[in-house]
Formats: C-alpha cells, sequence, structure tokens
C-alpha cells in the first residue's frame, strides 16, 4: 500500500531538523551568568522572598536603600548603639526613664555630727568639719545652721580681755573650703539689753558656693572667731553637697 504524508507528518519531522540541526538546545542547569545579557533580569523575574542575605554583597546596602522610618528596635542589635550614634543634645526626658537613675557618683554629701566651739582666746575655733573626695570635678554648695549664745558680756581673762567691752558680745563665723574662706565672716551678737544667756539661743545659718573643685580630697569648715565679750557655739551642723556634673 502507497503511504501519503500528511501534514502533521511534515510539521514533526521540520521540528526535529531544527533542534538537531541548528536550534538551540539547553540541557537543565546549563544557563549561566554569561548567558544572560547584562542588566536584563528583572524583578519581575525574581521569586517574591527568594533574594536572601548571603546573595547580597558585604556592605552593599546603603542608607539611600532603606525607606526612613522602616528600621525598628528588633532591627538594632542590643547595647550595640553608642554616643557616638546619637546626635548631641536630642535626647529629652520622654526618651529617658529617669528612675533608673543613679546620681550617687554625681553628689558627694555629708553631714557632720552637731559639733561646737568656743574661741576663749580670741584666736578663731573650728565648730564643725567635713573631709569629702570629690570624684570629679565640680562645685560645692556648702550649708550650716546652728545656735550660739552669750556666757558672759564681759571676758575677763584671756587674749583680749583688756579691750572688751562689758556692755556686748561679738562673734563672726565663715564657711571655709580647704582652710579659705569665700565670702566675708558673718557677725553675730548682743547688747546687754537683749542677752541670749545659754538656755536661750540665738541661731545662725550659712550658706556659700565655691567654684569648680578639681578631684579629691577636700575639707569645709564652719570657723568662728570671738571678737569680744564671751560668745559660744552649739549645735552647730554642716552640709556639704556636689552641685554640677
Amino acid at each position: 500500500m502507497r503511504r501519503h504524508l500528511s501534514y502533521a507528518n511534515v510539521i514533526s519531522t521540520l521540528c526535529l531538523i531544527l533542534v538537531v540541526g541548528g536550534g538551540a538546545a539547553y540541557a537543565a542547569n546549563t544557563i549561566r551568568s554569561t548567558d544572560i545579557v547584562n542588566g536584563q533580569v528583572k524583578s519581575v523575574d525574581i521569586g517574591t522572598s527568594e533574594v536572601t542575605a548571603t546573595d547580597i554583597a558585604d556592605n552593599a546596602v546603603s542608607s539611600a536603600k532603606i525607606n526612613d522610618g522602616s528600621v525598628t528596635s528588633a532591627d538594632v542589635t542590643n547595647n550595640s548603639l553608642r554616643g557616638g550614634d546619637i546626635a548631641a543634645n536630642s535626647l529629652d526626658t520622654t526618651d529617658i526613664n529617669e528612675s533608673t537613675f543613679v546620681l550617687d557618683d554625681h553628689f558627694t554629701a555629708a553631714d557632720s555630727v552637731l559639733g561646737g566651739c568656743s574661741d576663749d582666746n580670741h584666736a578663731g575655733a573650728v565648730c564643725a568639719t567635713v573631709d569629702f573626695d570629690l570624684e570629679r570635678p565640680g562645685k560645692v554648695l556648702m550649708n550650716a545652721a546652728g545656735n550660739w549664745h552669750t556666757t558672759a558680756l564681759d571676758d575677763l581673762s584671756g587674749p583680749g580681755s583688756d579691750t572688751d567691752t562689758t556692755t556686748g558680745v561679738l562673734g563672726r563665723c565663715v564657711l571655709r573650703i580647704d582652710g579659705n574662706s569665700i565670702t566675708s565672716p558673718t557677725p553675730m551678737g548682743e547688747t546687754k539689753l537683749a542677752t541670749h544667756s545659754s538656755g536661750f539661743d540665738a541661731t545662725f545659718a550659712l550658706t556659700d558656693m565655691t567654684d569648680r573643685l578639681f578631684t579629691g580630697l577636700h575639707t569645709v569648715d564652719v570657723f568662728c572667731i570671738e571678737a569680744d565679750g564671751d560668745i559660744d557655739w552649739s549645735n552647730v551642723k554642716l552640709t556639704v553637697a556636689r552641685v554640677d556634673n
């Protein structure tokens, strides 16, 4: 029997000739980077979420590639941010948990025991003193309060007794830092018409602030001088605190 060529026979034979003879045939996994025209792989050619960290070169992603405001706390390693990463004066109280502050190192404060003194030699006497170690430079606020009373209007013995008046007493007290006073002494006293004897004491208060001091050990004291008569000081309490950082 004689066979006849059909349209299907012709087309299948032609396809076979093209593939075997001159068509470009690729086996699986044979397409390489050199087979792709540069710049021709587009976003639509890449599956969603298919690019991973290993596909990105180190230091290749810059600030311009990141959406503003898209980096969150979860994207930042704990304890990795430093002072240099934060703009100067950019933090305020809303950014800081104030209850976490530990200010022990920022303030050095000490209260003396209640002290007192009498300056019968008219040479000056230390009524209260505080020694403290300033851990970093800073100004120091000094406060003192206490009582004074007239023991006698006329000091009958000791230096200056020959020049004492018989109608009053006079004393002066000052705050000192490392043996030096910053301001003039504060006077206190009375005349015979109003005598504060023991048990009916008068009060005094002193306050002063130093310039910026160096770190290290410092001494603050209340120094009182008996200028006329016999005046004594008691219940002297001295408080010292650093007031800046």
